[in-house]
C-alpha cells in the first residue's frame, strides 16, 4: 500500500511539472507575442506620424505654390516671365526655410472680360521624407483684376503729329490719326496713319479698335499723389514750395513720404545735376528742363516718374538733358524755347501718356527719345476710374 502511494505521488508530481512547464511556455509566447504587437504598433504609430507631417507639408507647399501664382498674377511686372504676359507656373519651387517640400505650378487663362481676366491654377505640393513620399494637389480658379496696365511705349489721346526729333522704341497707341514724321521701331495702333517722311521698321497693324481699350486717365480722372497708400499706410506727399530746383538738389524717400513724392502747384524749373528718387508732380503749371544731368527715377513700383498737367519745356542756352525712368503723364505738349540743338535731348525710358492735345510740339529743336520698358510702368493705381488691383479665388477644391 506504501509503496503505491508513493508511486501515485510520483505520478502527479510528473504530470504537475508538465503542466506547469507547458503555462511557463504559454506565458512566454503570449509575451513575446504581446511585444511584437508593441513594437509594430509603436512602428505603425511612427510610421503614421509621419505620413501625417509629410501629408501636412504637402498641403502647406500646395497652398505656398496657390498663394505665389496669386501673386505673380497680380503683379505680373515682379513674376519672372520668359515669355507671354502671366507667370505660367513651374516645376520644384521651392520656399526656404525649414520647408524642404517643393510644388509644381501650373497657370492657364480661363476666359477674360474687360479688364478682368479669370485662370485656372492647379499647385501639386510634395514632401519627402527617406523613401516615403507624399503629395497633395490644390486646383482653383482666380480672378485678378489688373488694374492700369501699360502696353505702349507712347499712348495719345488725340490726333498726332510725330515729329523728326522724335525716335520711340515701342509700340504706341492713339485715339486719333497719327501722322509720322519720326522713327518708330515698334507697330503703330490708331484710326488712320499716315506715314509720311517717317520711319516704321515693324509691320503695321491698322486701326486702334482692334488694339482694345486704351489705358490713358484724362486729366480728371488721374490720381491725385498728395496722398498715397503703401503697404496699407497712408501717407502725405511733400509740397516743395518752391518754383526753382537748384543745382545739385537730392530728393528722395523718406519715413514720412517712403515713396518719395513732390509736388508743386505753380510752374517749376529745373537746373542743373538734380536727382529726384521718386516722383515729381506738376499739378497747374509747366515743367522748365534748364539744365543737364538732371533725373527721376520712382522709388517704389506702382508709382510714376513724373507728372506734369501742362507742357514741359526744354530751354536753350547750352548742354540740355533730362532723363526719366518710369511713367511719364503729360497734360500738355513737350516744347522748346530758346536756341535748342539736336544735341540737347529729353529721355523716357518706360512710357510717355500723352493725355492732352499734342505729344511733341514740331518745332522741338532738341531730341526726344521714348523707349518702352515693361519692367518699369507699374502704374496700376494712376487712373480712379478703371478699379483697384485684386485677386479673388472663385473655386478651391483639395
Amino acid at each position: 500500500m506504501y509503496l503505491r502511494k508513493k508511486k501515485l505521488s510520483r505520478n502527479i508530481g510528473n504530470r504537475s511539472g508538465g503542466f506547469t512547464l507547458v503555462i511557463v511556455l504559454a506565458v512566454v509566447a503570449m509575451a513575446a507575442t504581446l511585444g511584437y504587437a508593441l513594437l509594430s504598433g509603436a512602428s505603425l504609430r511612427t510610421q503614421a506620424a509621419r505620413n501625417a507631417m509629410l501629408a501636412s507639408e504637402a498641403e502647406s507647399v500646395a497652398e505656398s505654390g496657390m498663394n505665389l501664382a496669386s501673386y505673380y498674377l497680380q503683379y505680373p511686372a515682379r513674376a519672372p516671365i520668359t515669355s507671354g504676359s502671366y507667370w505660367t507656373g513651374g516645376n520644384a519651387i521651392g520656399f526656404g526655410g525649414s520647408t524642404s517640400g517643393t510644388a509644381d505650378v501650373t497657370v492657364a487663362v480661363a476666359g477674360s472680360s474687360g479688364a478682368t481676366i479669370y485662370y485656372d491654377v492647379t499647385s501639386t505640393g510634395r514632401a519627402t521624407s527617406g523613401t516615403t513620399s507624399l503629395s497633395r494637389k490644390i486646383t482653383s480658379r482666380i480672378e485678378v483684376n489688373l488694374g492700369t496696365q501699360v502696353k505702349y511705349g507712347a499712348t495719345i489721346a488725340a490726333n498726332t503729329t510725330i515729329p523728326a526729333s522724335v525716335t520711340i522704341t515701342g509700340d504706341i497707341q492713339s485715339k486719333g490719326t497719327v501722322l509720322n514724321l519720326g522713327k518708330i521701331i515698334g507697330t503703330v495702333y490708331c484710326s488712320l496713319l499716315t506715314n509720311a517722311f517717317g520711319v516704321i521698321p515693324a509691320a503695321l497693324s491698322g486701326s486702334y479698335a482692334s488694339a482694345g481699350p486704351i489705358a490713358l486717365p484724362s486729366a480728371s480722372n488721374l490720381k491725385d499723389y498728395r496722398t498715397y497708400t503703401l503697404s496699407g499706410i497712408t501717407y502725405s506727399a511733400v509740397n516743395l514750395n518752391m518754383t526753382l530746383v537748384a543745382d545739385g538738389t537730392t530728393l528722395g524717400a523718406t519715413a514720412s513720404n517712403p515713396a518719395g513724392i513732390y509736388y508743386v502747384d505753380g510752374n517749376l524749373e529745373i537746373r542743373n545735376n538734380v536727382t529726384i528718387t521718386g516722383t515729381l508732380v506738376c499739378r497747374n503749371g509747366t515743367l522748365t528742363i534748364n539744365g543737364s544731368g538732371s533725373t527721376v527715377t520712382p522709388a517704389t513700383n506702382g508709382f510714376p516718374g513724373l507728372v506734369v498737367k501742362s507742357n514741359l519745356i526744354l530751354k536753350g542756352g547750352g548742354a540740355r538733358d533730362f532723363r526719366v525712368a518710369g511713367v511719364t503723364w503729360l497734360g500738355g505738349t513737350i516744347t522748346s524755347s530758346g536756341i535748342v540743338t539736336a544735341a540737347n535731348h529729353l529721355d523716357f525710358v518706360g512710357s510717355v501718356m500723352f493725355a492732352g492735345s499734342g505729344t511733341v510740339s514740331t518745332l522741338f529743336g532738341g531730341k526726344v527719345n521714348i523707349t518702352y520698358d515693361n519692367t518699369k510702368v507699374s502704374v496700376p493705381d494712376i487712373d480712379t476710374s478703371v478699379p483697384s488691383p485684386n485677386v479673388r479665388v472663385l473655386s478651391w477644391k483639395q
